[in-house]
């Protein structure tokens, strides 16, 4: 019998449960990124028109939707670690040498912040 047969299902399952900072976060194609005079990012993301004639709109008045977001200097760090290759484990480690913040406080302000940027369609999550 292998060691699997005397483990709780619950314990199974929890071995099986990926951990969510092994994600990889890119970043969303047509996101304009400026830093401010504070050397703080100010990002840009353009929102398509939800219909022909919000299309047709936007077009005759020159009118373009877009989600602006301002991000502090934990936020702005966080974003430019993001290459699309580095893991959010990776990120988290960066942010808490940068800071010096303990490992609870920078996991946290990871989650916050990926979550923030993934609900404003900033970044995207990849799980390898």
């Amino acid at each position: 019998m292998t060691d699997d047969a005397y483990r709780s299902e619950k314990e199974r399952n929890r071995r099986k449960e990926k951990d969510p900072f092994a994600a990889v976060p890119s970043i969303t194609p047509g996101i304009e990124a400026k830093l401010d005079s504070r050397s703080m990012l100010q990002l840009r993301h353009k929102i398509k028109p939800s219909s022909q004639l919000m299309q047709f709109m936007a077009d005759k008045l020159g009118f373009r939707r877009s989600v602006r977001v301002n991000l502090d200097e934990r936020g702005t760090f966080f974003w430019q670690q993001i290459d699309g290759i580095r893991d959010l484990r990776s990120i988290a480690k960066s942010i808490q040498t940068r800071f010096n913040i303990n490992r609870e406080e920078c996991d946290s302000a990871v989650i916050h912040y990926t979550k923030l940027l993934m609900l404003r369609g900033l970044v995207q999550l990849r799980v390898d």
